[in-house]
C-alpha cells in the first residue's frame, strides 16, 4: 500500500491490449510480431494494412484484474506519403532555352547533352526537403543494365547519353525515404556519324 491506495504492478495485475485504429483487416501475427497483449508492441505493417497519407491511432488499453477500472493511452501517427504533383521530362539541352521552349527528344551522341528535369514536385506533408535521382537504360541492348546517378537536391541534371533508343528515368523522394515510382521518358540518340553539314539527320 502507498498512502492508503492499493498499487497494482502492471506486469502482474493488469491485462493489456494493443490495437490499431482504424485497422482493416485486423492485425495479423506478421503485423504485430510481439503480439498485442504484452508490455511491448511492435507494428511491422505492410502496405495492405497502412495507407499512405492516412492518420491512425495506436491504442493501449489496460484493465486491472478483478476490477472494471480501465486506462487508455493513445498515440497518433500519420503514414508518410511520397512526393506528388510533378512531372518528368527528358529534352535536348538548348542554351538559353526558357521554360516555354519546345522539348526536343532526339539528339546526337557526344554533341548533345540531355536535360533531365523533375519540376513542380511537392511533399504532401509540407515539411520535407526533396531529393532527386536520375538515370537511363539503353533499350536497344537487352543485356544493358540501368545506370543511376546519386541522389541530390537538384531537380535538374545534364547528361550525355549513348546512341540508340534510350529510356531516361527519375525518382523523387522526401527526407523520410518515401519515393515515387520510377518515372520514364523515351529519347532517341543518333550516332555522331549521322550528323552531316551541321544538321541532324532525323529518322
Amino acid at each position: 500500500a502507498a498512502h492508503g491506495r492499493r498499487v497494482y504492478p502492471d506486469t502482474v495485475n493488469t491485462s493489456l491490449q494493443w490495437a490499431l485504429v482504424p485497422s482493416s483487416p485486423p492485425l495479423s501475427d506478421s503485423d504485430a510480431p510481439l503480439g498485442t497483449t504484452g508490455g511491448v508492441f511492435v507494428l511491422q505493417a505492410s502496405s495492405a494494412l497502412l495507407t499512405a497519407g492516412t492518420a491512425y491511432v495506436v491504442r493501449l488499453t489496460g484493465v486491472v484484474e478483478g476490477s472494471s477500472a480501465a486506462g487508455v493511452a493513445e498515440l497518433g501517427i500519420v503514414v508518410n506519403s511520397p512526393p506528388v504533383g510533378g512531372s518528368f521530362t527528358a529534352c535536348v539541352a538548348v542554351e538559353g532555352g526558357g521554360a516555354d521552349a519546345a522539348c526536343v527528344t532526339q539528339g546526337t551522341a557526344v554533341v548533345d547533352s540531355f536535360q533531365l528535369s523533375c519540376p513542380s514536385w511537392t511533399d504532401p506533408e509540407g515539411d520535407a526537403l526533396l531529393q532527386y535521382r536520375f538515370g537511363y537504360q539503353l533499350l536497344d541492348s537487352p543485356n544493358a543494365s540501368a545506370v543511376w546517378f546519386d541522389w541530390a537536391g537538384d531537380a535538374v541534371r545534364l547528361v550525355s547519353l549513348p546512341s540508340g533508343s534510350v529510356q531516361a528515368m527519375a525518382q523523387v523522394k522526401d527526407d523520410c525515404g518515401a519515393a515515387t515510382d520510377v518515372l520514364t521518358a523515351l529519347v532517341t540518340v543518333v550516332s555522331s556519324g549521322a550528323r552531316r553539314g551541321g544538321r541532324h539527320l532525323l529518322a
